[in-house]
């Protein structure tokens, strides 16, 4: 096998398998380990792997990984929301509409939920937040807009103010996606 169909092979393996053995990629390819080693050092140079102890793991590509998983939107706002999948590999989204959407369609439990407390922009775990649903408050983001309060006392203030409706996790994912299911195609329709 040439070096560059050794190469497209070794990144197809480590995309899907987030990182490989360099022991796994001689035996699989056939080849010594110094030609791995080569074929490798290439792919290191273009950026798509790195090396770890023992092996190479897969690199996102850091731009387009900043693009929201639902509305590709760029998600550096301050109310954007990352997914932590239980391979290592993580989700961006711009705001928490679009985090509470994926998780109604592709979220497991086994997920780490990152959001930011929309007042003083600290990470949290989404899990553990109060979501407020359609407060009068504009942010020109996604709509129906929601946002992520780490306490429940800012959030029922924010609420006095503003209106909306407050909610927790499972029950901010089932409200956004039946409010959005005017716009989810039938599975049944062709």
């Amino acid at each position: 096998m040439i070096p560059e169909k050794r190469q497209k092979q070794i990144l197809a393996w480590v995309k899907q398998h987030g990182s490989v053995r360099i022991a796994f990629l001689k035996e699989e390819l056939g080849v010594s380990e110094m030609t791995i080693y080569r074929d490798i050092q290439k792919l290191i140079q273009d950026e798509e792997i790195e090396r770890v102890p023992g092996g190479v793991k897969y690199l996102q590509p850091s731009v387009q990984s900043r693009q929201c998983g639902v509305c590709f939107q760029e998600s550096f706002s301050v109310q954007a929301g990352q997914l932590m999948h239980a391979d290592g590999s993580m989700a961006h989204f711009c705001c928490p509409h679009c985090l509470l959407m994926f998780m109604a369609h592709h979220g497991s439990e086994e997920e780490q939920v990152i959001g930011r407390d929309f007042l003083r922009g600290t990470t949290m775990n989404a899990r553990l937040g109060i979501f407020l649903i359609g407060a009068d408050e504009c942010l020109h983001c996604c709509a129906p807009q929601v946002l992520l309060f780490q306490h429940q006392a800012q959030a029922v203030k924010f609420q006095a103010g503003f209106g909306g409706e407050l909610y927790d996790f499972s029950q901010a994912v089932t409200a956004v996606a039946s409010a959005m299911s005017c716009c989810t195609p039938d599975p049944g329709q062709n």
